[in-house]
């Protein structure tokens, strides 16, 4: 099992002057790979796990009425998949498209 890092405290860095978007920027890959290389039971393991530890949302298919897919939202990053490893994916892969386009 692999343990998140806690959320860090963006009032006091701006206090600190301490460039915000770049702490988030990190933050997110630090999420990223804490759950970029494992299996599919895992990785659901540890996506519910950030989401309730840093506050994002999971949207899980109903078989009645809804999303057809999984929508993830954590640290401002958004995607969907058919599992919820899926849409972990797709969210790891987003990640490192926007951290590649801020370089």
């Amino acid at each position: 099992m692999i343990g998140l890092t806690p959320t860090p405290n963006y009032p006091l860095a701006a206090q600190l002057g301490i460039d915000i978007a770049a702490m988030i920027q990190h933050f997110q890959c630090c999420v990223a790979e804490s759950i970029d290389n494992l299996d599919g039971c895992d990785a659901e393991t540890e996506i519910r796990k950030a989401v309730v530890t840093h506050g994002g949302t999971l949207i899980e298919p109903t078989s009645q009425w809804g999303p057809l897919e999984v929508q993830l939202s954590l640290i401002g990053v958004s995607a969907s998949g058919a599992t919820i490893a899926e849409a972990g994916r797709q969210w790891v892969k987003a990640v490192s498209r926007m951290t590649t386009a801020a370089a």
